[in-house]
């Protein structure tokens, strides 16, 4: 059996009307998760069974009281059957619903084949495994039902936004992910904020060449200017890749990761060759109670919200590390104003490219590495 779990009941046409006229003689199945409705489709094309949606859009019971997200995947036990192939959103896609039932349909129906519509998301490039471009007669199937309930899914009620070109598709693309493929890229659409550490490493920091040339580089960059006995403080450690590295060329290294799972997993990392501290840079410095030969903040600069915190911390070096772009409308005017610090160097560590994530399920643009080493100008912050 065929079963599509979509966020809204347009999802079903704008993203999932190839499978909607897949396999008619079969039986069907749509999960629709924003309304907690389970509805058997007919036998029959898109337009049959989208007018079988229609219908129980109509009828004065439809809905049950909408779940929390977290709920869906005691909904999906009970609904997906176990020997079933799944269609779902994309985890990375940049509607955060979609995202969200996608990324919870991934990892809570694991022993079927799920299929992940690329959806909208723009940031990747992904590999289908399914790609079926449309005709003329099946995307005015789609035109026909969203001018049907435009009331409903067109206008600006819902969540503040319309349907959007880019969220009606011409040709429909699916990828099929492993759960652990589904936490990754949900992980990466969440990078500034607590979801990020859903997977472990989502950024590849140990496997990809890209950020192992970064790694490697930037630890180079640092030994260049701190002897290998001088403290360094670490802010934003994640899971332990950079802090590893310095830790192998000989520094001493206290390492601040304030999510509690990345944490953990970078105390497993380094299994106690550091001292590890839960605190963001402002709990760091709000007493600078930690003097350092030098402090880093190696890609993690987007967390800070004024640089001029930077102006408390208590060493003379602060290797900051950022995409070039960053550097130049960030870190350089703030440089060029700055009362403590001073650049001495700016090099570039990495230089932007292509790269693969996800298992090589999707590739995307990454923005490169520049580093700058400030001096302080007047000695260490006390």
């Amino acid at each position: 059996m065929n079963v599509v779990v979509a966020c809204r009941p347009e999802d079903l046409a704008t993203e999932f009307l190839s499978v909607l006229d897949t396999v008619p003689d079969e039986p069907l199945l749509a999960v629709l998760a924003g309304r907690s409705d389970v509805l058997p489709l007919p036998r029959g094309g898109a337009a049959d069974r989208l007018g079988a949606v229609a219908l129980h859009l109509a009828a004065p019971t439809s809905g049950l009281p909408p779940r929390r997200a977290g709920e869906l995947p005691a909904l999906l036990c009970d609904a997906v059957p176990a020997y079933s192939t799944v269609w779902t959103h994309c985890p990375a896609d940049e509607r955060p619903d979609r995202a969200e039932v996608g990324w919870l349909t991934g990892i809570t129906t694991v022993g079927r084949r799920v299929f992940h519509s690329v959806g909208v998301s723009s940031h990747y490039q992904f590999l289908s495994d399914v790609t079926v471009p449309l005709t003329v007669e099946q995307v005015e199937v789609k035109f026909d039902f969203l001018r049907r309930h435009a009331a409903e899914v067109s206008g600006e009620g819902h969540l503040g936004r319309p349907i959007r070109t880019e969220d009606v598709a011409a040709c429909e693309r699916f990828v099929l992910l492993t759960g652990g493929e589904a936490d990754q890229l949900y992980s990466l659409l969440h990078s500034l904020d607590e979801a990020a550490s859903v997977a472990t490493d989502p950024w590849d920091f140990r496997h990809s060449p890209y950020e192992v040339e970064r790694l490697t580089r930037t630890a180079q960059w640092i030994d260049r200017h701190v002897t290998s006995g001088g403290l360094l403080v670490e802010i934003g450690s994640c899971e332990g890749a950079l802090t590893t590295v310095l830790l192998n060329a000989g520094h001493h290294v206290l390492a601040a990761e304030p999510n509690d799972r990345f944490r953990r997993r970078l105390q497993d990392a380094i299994v106690g060759r550091a001292a590890v501290v839960p605190h963001t840079v402002e709990d760091l410095l709000r007493y600078r109670s930690v003097p350092a030969a030098a402090y880093l903040l190696i890609e993690m600069l987007y967390y800070v919200q004024s640089l001029s915190v930077l102006d408390d911390v208590p060493a003379d070096l602060l290797f900051v590390a950022v995409n070039g772009d960053e550097m130049r409308d960030r870190v350089e005017p703030w440089l060029i104003v700055s009362a403590a610090w001073e650049p001495v160097e700016q090099v570039e560590l990495v230089a932007p490219r292509l790269d693969f994530v996800c298992g090589n399920r999707a590739y995307r643009r990454k923005d490169g590495s520049v580093g700058v080493l400030c001096r302080r100008r007047s000695g260490p912050s006390t």
